[in-house]
């Protein structure tokens, strides 16, 4: 059989469309496969995108727990130094008050004093004892009683400075 006649003979029984077709159906199925091979590329590169994406996302995430971190270190390091500044001002405070007291319980001393020149007056003049209790000398002992209470509160006043500047290295680890 020539072939003319196959062909003619394939043209009657149709087996020409049918490879035709075959092969239109293979290669479809090819083009397919092909297809479906960069889509799955395609998803695996959006995966993998999607992946380096959350992992950004996990370092600005620890970039930003690490910028709260330092801005609570620096918001503890600004208390403690307003910690520190208030009780220097508490100290400069204490301080000054006893310094007052001091002053003031020296003051009452110099007027108790004169107080009881007076009074040695008073008595020279009124020939009188000088132990008899004129208004001078109850007021020249009332003085010196306030002049006492006076140092005894600036001590006790030193006193706390001195406990609290002993905790406060203790607290430190001085």
């Amino acid at each position: 059989m020539s072939k003319a006649e196959a062909s003619a003979a394939k043209r009657r029984r149709g087996g020409g469309r049918r490879e035709d077709a075959d092969e239109r159906d293979r290669l479809a199925d090819e083009r397919d496969r092909l297809a479906d091979e960069r889509d799955g590329l395609a998803v695996e590169r959006t995966q993998r995108a999607d992946l380096r994406d959350d992992a950004a996302d996990l370092r600005d995430d620890a970039a930003d727990l690490r910028d709260v971190a330092a801005d609570t270190r620096d918001d503890a390091a600004d208390t403690r130094d307003a910690t520190v500044g208030e009780r220097e001002n508490w100290v400069e405070t204490i301080v000054g008050a006893a310094e007052l007291r001091d002053a003031r319980a020296a003051a009452r001393d110099v007027e108790a004093d004169r107080r009881d020149e007076v009074a040695l007056l008073d008595a020279a003049v009124y020939r009188m004892p000088s132990e008899q209790p004129f208004g001078m000398r109850r007021r020249a002992k009332k003085d010196r009683d306030a002049s006492k209470t006076d140092r005894l509160g600036s001590k006790a006043d030193r006193s706390l400075l001195a406990d609290a500047g002993r905790d406060a290295a203790d607290a430190e680890g001085l």
